[in-house]
């Protein structure tokens, strides 16, 4: 039988969103990038992200920002949701240069 494209797109999403938080949760990785809308929805499911906060802003509509969730390994990740037809050339190395401040001590406040 046949996927639908909806069930496909939802099914391949997911499995980005397990892979990303396998990477995080067994690694050092501090940042991630999510490139696609619909592919980053479903990540930021997968992750339990509840809220995001800018950490600094990386052209137009795609800022890195610190994330809030209820997965202690996934809370204080620096993530960046790039939808498809946002950013420039250089936006991935734009994102890995970006300095930004220790989660900690610039959190707003506890999920």
């Amino acid at each position: 039988m046949a996927l639908s494209e909806a069930t496909a797109n939802q099914n391949l999403g997911t499995e980005l969103g397990e892979i990303a938080r396998q990477i995080v949760s067994s690694s050092s990785a501090k940042r991630l990038v999510a490139a696609g809308g619909d592919t980053s929805g479903r990540i930021q499911e997968v992750l339990q992200i509840q809220a995001i906060q800018v950490a600094t802003p990386i052209g137009i509509g795609a800022p890195l920002c610190y994330v809030y969730s209820n997965l202690p390994e996934i809370n204080g990740l620096e993530v960046a949701f790039k939808g498809g037809q946002v950013g420039s050339e250089n936006y991935f190395d734009l994102i890995r240069r970006a300095k930004t401040a220790p989660f900690e001590t610039v959190a707003l406040g506890e999920i």
